[in-house]
């Protein structure tokens, strides 16, 4: 990691945290801790961009990961659980929204939407 901090260093801080220790700060970060190591970063707006748990941990890979966040390639973390195809219902008056078609359904300027916010474990909600 210390090549890719040294050939960084004009543009990012690169740091390193225990989260058995600092568990709190994992949290804040929303850091998977069963991972033996993640990375994380986290931009001057407070936004959290993760490395993609499919790719394989390499120096390769962490400086593509780190040229694509500086080219503004990354989407920001969102701690989400997205909708199972077969829960979807979709017609003309109710739709499921989840993080993976949020823009497209809810941000659309050409029409208005209602959006119902839940917690599907809440007793409240489940009225």
């Amino acid at each position: 990691m210390l090549p890719i901090a040294l050939d960084t260093q004009d543009t990012l801080r690169f740091a390193t945290v225990d989260t058995i220790k600092h568990k709190k700060l994992s949290e804040k970060l929303q850091v998977d801790t069963s991972r033996a190591s993640t990375l994380v970063i986290k931009d001057l707006d407070n936004q959290l961009y993760h490395f993609p748990t499919d790719t394989t941990v390499t120096q390769q890979s962490i400086r593509d990961w780190l040229q694509a966040y500086q080219r503004g390639e990354l989407k920001p973390y969102v701690k989400a659980q997205s909708t199972p195809p077969e829960a979807i219902q979709n017609d003309d008056s109710v739709m499921t929204v989840d993080d993976q078609n949020f823009e497209e359904l809810v941000l659309d300027n050409t029409t208005d939407v209602l959006l119902e916010f839940y917690a599907p474990w809440c007793g409240h909600c489940k009225r």
